[in-house]
């Protein structure tokens, strides 16, 4: 009978253990390259690499120039996309999409899909400066860091609009 306690006991502790480990990891800084040159990291839950971009979603055609008054337009459009609960019919496989090139700096903008967390719910469009890859790099272009909330991992480096 004591054993029999025992053993349920041991079972009970395990199982309430368990259930209060689940602490959120953060996922390494590595980069994988793909075919068509540009690097993706690691992301989501289980840290697997995102997507490579799909060439036929990419239009490397001519490239339009941005100025300011367009990145302000795009980013209104891009707040109606990520608005809850609209943000959760976001067709992933559309993007990344190259926007074009930002008139102040010469680099590409480009639209990239990303899930934070909980997907869909958490899951958006942000708009990113092609290739700066650290936070320093961001700095000194100008923009500005944008780091995932759930993860605390640097994402991308959007233009200061």
């Amino acid at each position: 009978m004591k054993k029999t306690i025992f053993v349920m006991m041991l079972i009970l502790c395990t199982l309430s253990i368990c259930a209060c480990t689940s602490v959120p990891i953060a996922c390494t800084q590595e980069a994988k390259i793909c075919s068509d040159g540009s690097a993706v990291g690691r992301t989501g839950p289980n840290c697997e690499f995102a997507k490579c971009p799909d060439s036929n979603n990419i239009q490397n055609n001519s490239l339009k120039f941005l100025d300011d008054e367009d990145i302000r337009a795009e980013l209104q459009n891009l707040k109606s996309i990520n608005a809850y609960p609209d943000n959760k019919n976001i067709d992933s496989s559309q993007y990344p999409v190259i926007l074009g090139i930002y008139s102040k700096n010469g680099l590409t903008l480009v639209e990239e899909y990303h899930c934070s967390d909980v997907c869909p719910d958490y899951g958006g469009v942000s708009m990113l400066f092609e290739n700066i890859t650290s936070e320093e790099q961001c700095t000194t272009i100008g923009g500005i860091s944008i780091i995932d909330p759930a993860w605390q991992v640097y994402r991308g480096c959007a233009p200061a609009i």
